[in-house]
Formats: C-alpha cells, structure tokens, sequence
C-alpha cells in the first residue's frame, strides 16, 4: 500500500513539474492591435512581440489565417527574420526559451482608402496546444487620425541622453506610454493619469541606438508613435 501511495504521489510530481515546463506563448501589448492611418501613408504598421515562455528554445510558427483587405491594398508581415511578402502566408523560426520575436503586420494601402483586418495563428511546432491568434485591425482615413493626435504632441530632447519628455497638448485620451526597442522588445510601460498632460522617460541606463514610444488610449488603441536616437 505505502508503494502504492509512493508511485501515485510521484506520477502527481511529474505532471506538475511536465505542465510547469510546457509554458506557453504570451503575446504583448496583447492578442488585439489596433492602429489608424492615412492614405498617403507608405504603410500603417501594427506591431506586436511573442514572447517564448515554454522553457525550451523551440520552432516558432506563424499562419496567416485571415487577410481581409479594402481594393488596391495588400500586407506585410515581419518576424525575426524579416518581413515576408503579401503571398507568404507561413513561416517557422526558431525563437530560443525566454527569448522574443517581433510579430508585425504591415498595412500598404497604397494610397486608398479603407479598413483591413490579418489574424496571424502562431504557435510552437512541436506543441499546437500554445497557438495564440493575434488580430491586427486599421482604419486608413484621408486624413490620419493618429497624425493629428502626434501633431498636438512635442517629444524632446531628439536626440535624447538621458531623459525623453513628452507633452500630450490637447490630447487627453493618453494613459499609457510604452518604450520599445527598434526590432519592438518592450522595456517599460508608463501610466498617465487623468489630466496630466506631460511624463518624462529616464533613460539613461539604455545602450545609444535608436528606440521608439506607443501612445495608447484608456483602451490600449494606439494613438501616435514616435521613434527618436538615444545617444550616449
């Protein structure tokens, strides 16, 4: 009976420690990216990163399952390895444990108008049970939204040393900024209470090279994004 009671306590063991391990896929800023754009934009991109939680370095998967486009556009797609052509529907890299890839979508309207929506199914090869799908929807007006948003908005100094201001203007829909790396592994997230109109980034303690920051709504809907060189 005690060896019976020994075999079943260690099987219990070894599923927890097995479902511990198998980890999974997480996806930031999350499994919905929304962004605006305009028509004489070269593209409007929707940005995300898969983060490798599994444990192990495994062969990351990507599907575009949905690619719903106004006429006249078409759509990119950027992992690690770089951005794929609007007829590459698939692609397996090899993301190691902990590490990240981006996960973008690039809108081209090629100067229309209209909406689109890419729903990307990305998953490990050797476990499909990770699959998360992430859904990447614009909006392309004749007149931006989000460059009307950053037009009321002032981010100084560029370059930037040691610290990056930004004034909101008459933009208070601001409750979140983000600080990315170019190839988009975020480092920080800021909240902007109610009223305040300004924040400052220390970021001072980051390698020079260029980084960029995400203006998002209560919502998390982006709002503008700007890109600016830290230099030593």
């Amino acid at each position: 009976m005690r060896n019976l009671l020994y075999i079943f306590l260690l099987s219990i063991f070894s599923m927890g420690t097995t479902l511990a391990q198998s980890g999974g896929l997480t996806v930031t800023p999350g499994l919905t990216i929304t962004v605006t754009g305009n028509a004489s934009d070269s593209d409007v991109v929707g940005e995300a990163t898969v983060v490798n939680n599994t444990g192990q370095s495994i062969s990351l998967v990507w599907e575009r399952q949905t690619n719903s486009l106004s006429n006249g556009w078409n759509s990119l797609v950027c992992d690690n390895v770089t951005c794929w052509g609007p007829n590459k529907n698939a692609n397996t890299l090899t993301v190691d444990a902990g590490a990240s890839s981006i996960m973008n979508v690039h809108f081209k309207p090629n100067g229309n108008t209209g909406n689109g929506t890419v729903v990307l199914h990305v998953y490990s090869q050797a476990d499909p049970t990770t699959a998360v799908d992430i859904t990447y929807t614009t909006q392309v007006n004749a007149t931006s939204i989000q460059t009307n948003a950053i037009s009321q908005m002032r981010f100084y100094p560029i370059p930037a040393s040691s610290n990056l201001n930004i004034t909101f203007g008459n933009n208070s829909q601001a409750r979140y900024v983000e600080l990315y790396t170019v190839v988009g592994e975020k480092i920080e997230e800021y909240y902007i209470p109610s009223g305040q109109n300004s924040c400052g980034l220390n970021i001072e303690c980051l390698n020079a090279g260029m980084y960029f920051v995400r203006i998002l709504n209560d919502r998390r809907m982006l709002i503008a994004s700007k890109a600016f060189p830290k230099v030593n």
